[in-house]
């Protein structure tokens, strides 16, 4: 909601209609007005989280991944709050929340409000949070676009399929995935137990129960005999080592590991329990960076899959907009590509 400052809402268009000294002594009022308030994440009415949903649904992808598409966000937004506490592990930069708590906030409010930059903007919880993004102040953790998942899933998993789903995260793949009618069930794994249960709530929410099998679980140990040849598609966005710091819990891959040892104790076991579940001619996808730290991570565990009898077939490029600006249109904003490699069984 529209900041209300004194029954005065600070939109775009009334913040431009003040002097500089003006803006300069609400900026201070609006910080006491988030002191109060407290750091807030993105609420949507059930009509609001259904209508998302819908429109994922309906959506028919093209010909490549677009990362541009957001249906899926504001059910992921919801659902996911602790999304703004993930830092990237390598930087040690704060996270969105910390920003948003500490004195940095004013500076924050004084490039929303035009003082300090060349835009105005309405302020908001949520345009607060972008400017601590735009700002750079913060880590800009990423996140799976649904969209995405939906192409991927639609294009490699065949009819009455199974998807694994080997780090859960934030629950974008399972939505992309459970769009499809022809998807007939979706297993995911993560260690991080606040991102299982979330992803449940989605799915009772979206009436998807009996189609999802979650597990609190590193996918180095998830090897249960029963599912052993039965997945059609293994398909994740797994950590990039330390890229990013979802916890500090001990059961994440990259606490406590050099990156040798985050592949070797992790991603070659992972790589090992894949190709036991999966049916003989599945597919793997896996979206990883090129490189990280200057370590060659998607060589590395392109390498460990085809050691456990698996050969790869493709690849795609996934154009991922870096900046706010480039949400709508490619050819605005700077952008950066991964890459999605497949493999098969």
């Amino acid at each position: 909601e529209v900041v209300d400052i004194d029954g005065v809402e600070m939109t775009q268009k009334h913040i431009m209609s003040l002097t500089v000294t003006e803006k300069e002594v609400l900026a201070a009022r609006v910080v006491e007005h988030f002191r109060s308030t407290g750091f807030m994440t993105a609420g949507h009415t059930d009509g609001e989280l259904q209508r998302d949903w819908r429109l994922l649904q309906e959506y028919v992808p093209s010909d490549r991944p677009n990362a541009y598409v957001l249906h899926g966000n504001k059910i992921f937004r919801h659902f996911f709050p602790h999304f703004f506490d993930v830092s990237a592990g390598a930087s040690k930069t704060p996270t969105v929340r910390q920003v948003f708590e500490s004195d940095k906030l004013l500076s924050v409010i004084r490039n929303r409000m035009g003082i300090t930059y060349k835009e105005t903007f309405t302020l908001s919880h949520e345009m607060v949070k972008q400017g601590i993004r735009s700002m750079r102040l913060a880590s800009h953790t990423t996140n799976f676009r649904p969209a995405v998942a939906k192409w991927v899933a639609g294009r490699y998993c065949p009819d009455g399929g199974t998807v694994y789903d080997f780090s859960l995260g934030f629950g974008q793949r399972m939505l992309g995935v459970l769009s499809l009618g022809h998807v007939s069930g979706y297993v995911g794994v993560d260690p991080w137990a606040r991102q299982v249960e979330a992803s449940r709530e989605v799915a009772a929410f979206l009436g998807l129960g009996d189609r999802v099998s979650l597990h609190c679980v590193g996918s180095e140990l998830f090897k249960p005999p029963s599912l052993h040849g039965t997945v059609d598609l293994a398909f994740s966005s797994p950590p990039y080592y330390d890229v990013e710091a979802y916890t500090t819990e001990e059961s994440q891959a990259y606490v406590g590991r050099t990156y040798e040892e985050f592949i070797s104790q992790y991603w070659r076991p992972t790589a090992l329990n894949i190709s036991k579940l999966l049916k003989t001619g599945g597919n793997v996808c896996l979206n990883v960076m090129e490189s990280t730290g200057g370590h060659p991570i998607a060589a590395d565990m392109l390498w460990e899959l085809e050691l456990c009898g698996l050969h790869h077939v493709t690849s795609h490029e996934m154009v991922i907009p870096k900046s706010h600006f480039a949400k709508k249109d490619p050819s605005k904003g700077v952008q950066k590509s991964e890459k999605i490699y497949v493999l098969r069984k």
